[in-house]
């Protein structure tokens, strides 16, 4: 009974009445909301183009790192990834494995959305993409990946 009341109301469990809602997919109410001031807009401007930038950076960070681990590139200065991870840029071989998991994720993900190329990141995934040379499965990029 209590959700029928509820729905009747125009309420739901966690709080303000829907229509007092922005409707974009903010739940916080309007009335709660404050404009930004000069120096606030700039930095948001800011973060969000860091934000944007780091998105296909992370790709491609993953992408290197899965290039070097599958072709072994480390060979030459180092007996294993790890090894190499962490003498390279002091971090363990599960953060790298991290990385290139969540690269690869991302690609697989980005395969089999409906919406494709539409994203609102998708030009610099894209981007990130053909400047690794590397596919989702095949296991590496080319010599000229650019990594």
């Amino acid at each position: 009974m209590r959700c029928k009341s509820m729905a009747s109301a125009g309420t739901d469990a966690s709080g303000p009445n829907i229509g007092e809602l922005s409707g974009n997919g903010d739940s916080q109410p309007v009335a709660m909301r404050r404009r930004l001031t000069s120096d606030e807009q700039t930095a948001l401007k800011r973060c969000e183009k860091i934000i944007r930038k780091g998105a296909a950076e992370f790709i491609r960070v993953g992408l290197a790192l899965r290039e070097i681990r599958d072709r072994r590139l480390y060979r030459e200065t180092h007996s294993s990834f790890e090894a190499y991870c962490l003498a390279r840029f002091d971090f363990k071989r599960a953060h790298g494995y991290r990385l290139i998991a969540e690269a690869t994720a991302v690609l697989e993900l980005k395969q089999l959305s409906p919406i494709g190329d539409r994203t609102p990141c998708s030009s610099r995934i894209n981007l990130a993409i053909s400047s690794s040379g590397s596919s989702v499965r095949g296991g590496g990029g080319s010599a000229s990946s650019g990594c």
